[in-house]
């Protein structure tokens, strides 16, 4: 049993291919991982950071659970088999991959992607502020998988570049969590789950084959122009608001069930 502890200082710990049992890392600390000659770094138990972890080669692997302060993927790639639990996740590098596997709860309070994918066939919950600027949540080794917005989770999605769902994953949205989708579109072959708010805050459009809304609010707040939701649309006691602008909803077999509650603002 192999204890690694990392207190606080200038330094950092770099990591490159090691088998591990128990890590823990102190506030202001950092641990880098920096890939090796075998490019793996397995952890079977507790992995556990208050400070910050690094990922920048090679590929680490958590079979125990992994608790991080602030989680930086900015090359290599991660998995994460057992529970996550992270404060602030970033994934930034076109060449990272996050995988989050098995039936362990996977949380986060913040989320930042912006390069990558984010993917695996469990569920990544997010709790708190998030941005998706860039990469795609799925990929094509993966036939499910989610990312859930909760309660008080909020994911604006942004920038120029057309954002991607594939095969099969779900970006998801529960009570009190939303989706908040600016000047961009989301495309792909992935779908879009709303029992909360998803919001057209611009004149961005939604291409999946599926986008469902079961007493979540869809509204488009913002934006001039039209926004588009080109799916399966299915409804379920849902409401519907414009404020501005055009929202344009579904393909020929889209269908309301229940009572649907549908407001359109002057303007």
């Amino acid at each position: 049993e192999s204890i690694v502890t990392v207190h606080p200082g200038a330094g950092t710990l770099e990591i490159g291919a090691i088998d591990g049992n128990q890590l823990s890392a102190a506030a202001g600390s950092t641990v880098a991982f920096v890939g090796g000659t075998t490019g793996n770094s397995t952890f079977d138990g507790a992995y556990t950071s208050q400070g910050t972890t690094n990922f920048s080669g090679g590929r680490g692997i958590f079979d125990g659970t992994y608790n991080g302060s602030v989680t930086n993927l900015a090359g290599g790639s991660a998995t994460f088999n057992a529970a996550y639990t992270g404060g602030v996740t970033n994934i930034s590098h076109a060449d990272s991959v996050v995988r989050f596997e098995g039936v362990g709860a996977h949380t986060t309070s913040g989320l930042n992607l912006s390069a990558g994918t984010l993917t695996g066939a469990g569920v990544l919950s997010l709790s708190g502020a998030g941005t998706w600027t860039g990469g795609q949540l799925g990929s094509a080794d993966r036939a499910s998988g989610e990312l859930d917005i909760v309660a008080g989770g909020e994911l604006v999605v942004t920038g120029s570049s057309a954002k991607t769902i594939n095969n099969s994953y779900a970006l998801r949205t529960f009570w009190q969590g939303s989706v908040r989708l600016q000047d961009a579109d989301i495309l792909g072959s992935g779908d879009i789950v709303n029992e909360g708010t998803f919001d057209f805050a611009g004149d961005g459009s939604v291409s999946v084959p599926f986008f469902g809304n079961f007493f979540g609010q869809v509204r488009k707040s913002s934006g001039t122009g039209v926004s588009r939701i080109n799916a399966d649309v299915q409804d379920r006691n849902g409401f519907w608001t414009v404020d501005s602008g055009t929202l344009r909803v579904g393909a020929s077999n889209s269908r309301m069930m229940g009572e649907s509650i549908v407001t359109v603002h002057p303007g």
